[in-house]
């Protein structure tokens, strides 16, 4: 069967739909982890937390105390020993790992970048974003400027893993890129840490 022209151009607004569905709020419920390499080493010990949908949190600690780990539990890179992590009050262990990360956008510390333009690494956060979307989510990043400044702007070729790029501009882009996302769950794992504290506070 073909489908009409109407019912093309109804697939965006299916997708954003069914991304609304999650409202966003996390809970950790007495949370036991140790990775699987190091299972005699305790990360988390009786964890809990609760975020609600729509808040900022940020978890602070010095190194190696569990904050990326909190990250990766989310996303299910790891599954817990004990205890539960849930959103919106469902085990995220019910959910099936593609759901679960349609509605979750992470951010690393070593983002991921991909060979090819600006506007494509960009793109990949929505693929029918429109122009001005595209445009709106790099200013947010504080990325538009530096961006428009370089030759080919938004067509310009970031390289192999974004090595045209400084540190800070990948940090920037992926950035964009989880905006344009709209995910119901936005992770930041020192997504900043290659700013210079003015762009870190205006990001």
């Amino acid at each position: 069967m073909i489908k009409d022209d109407g019912d093309e151009a109804s697939e965006p607004k299916k997708k954003r739909k069914q991304q609304k569905e999650m409202k966003g709020a996390i809970e950790f419920r007495n949370v036991y982890f140790s990775y699987p390499t190091r299972p005699e080493m305790s990360v988390l010990h009786g964890f809990s937390l609760e975020i609600g949908a729509g808040k900022t949190v940020a978890l602070v600690g010095p190194s190696r105390s569990g904050k990326s780990t909190v990250i990766g539990l989310i996303e299910r890179f790891y599954d817990v020993q004990k205890g539960s992590v849930l959103i919106d009050g469902r085990d995220i262990r019910s959910c099936s790992l593609a759901h679960l990360r349609s509605h979750i956008a992470l951010v690393s510390q070593e983002p991921t970048l991909f060979s090819g333009t600006i506007h494509d690494n960009i793109m990949y956060g929505d693929e029918h974003a429109t122009e001005d979307e595209v445009t709106s989510a790099a200013k947010l990043a504080n990325a538009h400027e530096f961006i428009s400044a370089m030759e080919g702007g938004y067509d310009a070729r970031v390289g192999e893993r974004g090595a045209q790029l400084s540190g800070g501009q990948r940090q920037r882009i992926a950035l964009a890129r989880a905006i344009l996302n709209n995910a119901r769950v936005l992770l930041l794992d020192e997504a900043t840490s290659a700013l210079d504290t003015v762009s870190e506070r205006l990001v």
